[in-house]
């Protein structure tokens, strides 16, 4: 360690983050149609969802295969997987928006089952049998399972969070402020 410089490490340390500040960036940038003309009119709203999706299914994907070698995953598997995922969250997001109103609150919510039935379909169709013939890869899954699913919650519990903070008033919303670092804590752990 005594041979690290100081000034890579600085650089590193804020150079990392510019990519996902970047994508995030375009990704808000772009102009969306005004609500109230429904959801055919924002598609681009819908393209936006799905490459969100798919760039979060397949950074799951990429990370599994990161954290259990035995697994083969290649780069198509990622691919696939993530244009998969993100049709269906974009083609559930599509129908309720039809059928009820535009915008659909908690979307991500609402996408995310049928996202796992395609993402769980995906990995049978495709790790199944590798899975099911390596007890190594089977103790693997179950550590990055919980991983995945500690992922999966966060969507959950940082909507409620929002809704809570935005709830409150006053002193009691800078109260709640410290409930934030709480859940990131607990998920870390």
């Amino acid at each position: 360690m005594e041979n690290v410089n100081a000034g890579r490490v600085a650089s590193i340390s804020l150079l990392a983050p510019l990519p996902c500040l970047i994508l995030a960036i375009v990704v808000e940038a772009v102009p969306l149609a005004p609500p109230e003309d429904g959801v055919r009119a924002n598609w681009v709203f819908l393209i936006r969802f799905g490459f969100v999706t798919g760039l979060m299914v397949g950074s799951m994907v990429f990370q599994m295969g990161k954290n259990v070698p035995a697994l083969v995953v290649k780069t198509r598997h990622v691919i696939t997987i993530a244009i998969l995922t993100a049709l269906a969250a974009v083609a559930t997001l599509y129908a309720v928006a039809s059928a009820t109103t535009f915008p659909v609150p908690f979307s991500m919510l609402l996408a995310s089952p049928p996202s796992v039935v395609v993402y769980g379909i995906c990995f049978a169709i495709t790790w199944g049998v590798q899975f099911k013939a390596d007890p190594s890869i089977q103790k693997e899954m179950e550590q990055q399972t919980t991983v995945l699913n500690c992922q999966i919650s966060l969507t959950l519990i940082y909507p409620m969070y929002i809704y809570g903070f935005t709830s409150f008033t006053g002193v009691y919303q800078t109260i709640f402020v410290v409930v934030l670092p709480i859940i990131k804590l607990i998920a870390k752990n």
